[in-house]
């Protein structure tokens, strides 16, 4: 398949700054990992409680908010949600009409996505 973006600009970098971005990344995938199973572990090991402590000294807490999963709520009782379901009307920028008025100033705006190409080892 031809690459539809073949003509943008580019910059070219060195082997060694893109390897030792791929294994930073690498390794920041794998130590999430291990961070997550260990706060998985830690808050098991609270079962009810709000706080933890070390030699006596909270450190840190886990306390509900205000907030609710509603959408695991809703997938787990659709039939008693949907009682409580109600329209909500919201203004919204309607973005492509505003940057085809003013191109100059959508442009500030654009936000860009950092991907890796396939197979750029």
């Amino acid at each position: 398949m031809a690459d539809k973006h073949a003509n943008e600009a580019a910059v070219e970098i060195s082997h060694d700054k893109w390897a030792h971005y791929r294994q930073a990344m690498d390794a920041s995938r794998q130590w999430k990992k291990v961070a997550d199973d260990i706060l998985a572990s830690i808050k098991a090991d609270m079962g009810d409680a709000y706080a933890i402590t070390m030699d006596g000294v909270k450190v840190a807490t886990f306390r509900p908010t205000n907030r609710y999963a509603e959408a695991q709520l809703c997938k787990d009782y659709p039939e008693l949600t949907r009682h409580f379901m109600r329209t909500e009307i919201k203004e919204t920028l309607d973005m492509l009409k505003f940057a085809t008025a003013y191109p100059d100033i959508a442009a500030g705006y654009r936000v860009r996505s950092f991907r890796e190409v396939e197979d750029s080892e």
